[in-house]
């Protein structure tokens, strides 16, 4: 089960970088037009959330709920990918979320702030356009992405099991590098155990979405985690009817061997608060 995640600088070739890699060893790639494909075949999510993806999120984004809204969809998705095994994160924090499965390959393309310009300057159809405001703009969205969401520094090279500078090399050679690099950090011994992890993550995961977003059930702070099959639910409910209706949505997943339910009835009238 090859995994691999690619992270890059605004003009580090990373974009062209994963695509081809993804050509050549007939990997499932997630980048923005799979998120964007997902959200249109998933009416239940809001339209906003693509506006939040790999950027700094503005001030009608900073909501905890669309914060959470936007998590949501996105480990639901890099799992979702991570589960068909020999797949390619293009960022999306892929390298955060990502990080503890065993077998999964971490990679970091770099590149000079003068090189970086230079690249993104050639993809402007604008040859006008203000390079160095964009090409800021970009590095921004990127570090206050990771930053918001993950809480994490991008640039910290303990996230990656490979750094590569692309001022110099060529990307036939950037390719090269990964492919022969990653083809070693794979084992056989360790695949089941990294897909039963990333399979426990996917099932809270979804599990979470059908409750909140799918059937748009009334649970307060619900935590879903799954641990080997077993699902553990909490959180607090207005009525047993809801919490219930949690219970036998988990059941229903496949894959998942028994549900315990730590949902506690809560109705704020009757405990004073109104």
């Amino acid at each position: 089960m090859s995994i691999i995640t690619i992270s890059r600088i605004p003009g580090s070739g990373g974009n062209e970088v994963a695509r081809q890699l993804a050509d050549r060893k007939n990997l499932n790639l997630l980048d923005r037009i799979a998120i964007d494909k997902y959200i249109q075949e998933h009416p239940e999510y809001p339209g906003w959330v693509k506006r939040l993806d790999e950027h700094t999120p503005g001030l009608l984004d900073r909501g905890s709920d669309r914060r959470s809204a936007y998590l949501d969809i996105l480990k639901l998705t890099v799992y979702e990918t991570a589960l068909k095994g020999n797949s390619l994160i293009l960022g999306r924090g892929g390298q955060f979320l990502l990080r503890d499965i065993p077998g999964v390959f971490h990679v970091r393309l770099i590149c000079s702030e003068e090189r970086g310009r230079e690249r993104i300057s050639l993809l402007l159809e604008d040859k006008d356009a203000p390079v160095d405001k964009i090409y800021h703009r970009m590095v921004h969205d990127r570090e206050g992405f990771h930053k918001y969401f993950f809480h994490a520094d991008g640039h910290d090279p303990t996230y990656y099991d490979l750094v590569v500078n692309t001022d110099h090399i060529s990307q036939e050679r950037v390719l090269e590098l990964i492919d022969h690099a990653s083809e070693h950090i794979f084992a056989t011994e360790t695949a089941e155990t990294a897909r039963k992890m990333i399979m426990d993550r996917y099932l809270a995961q979804k599990i979470h979405n059908r409750i909140i977003y799918e059937r748009q059930m009334a649970v307060n702070m619900l935590e879903v985690t799954v641990n080997k099959g077993k699902v553990i639910l909490s959180g607090s409910v207005v009525s047993d009817k809801i919490s219930e209706a949690c219970i036998e949505l988990a059941r229903e997943e496949e894959g998942v061997n028994q549900v315990e339910s730590l949902l506690y009835l809560y109705i704020p009238g009757r405990y004073g608060l109104y």
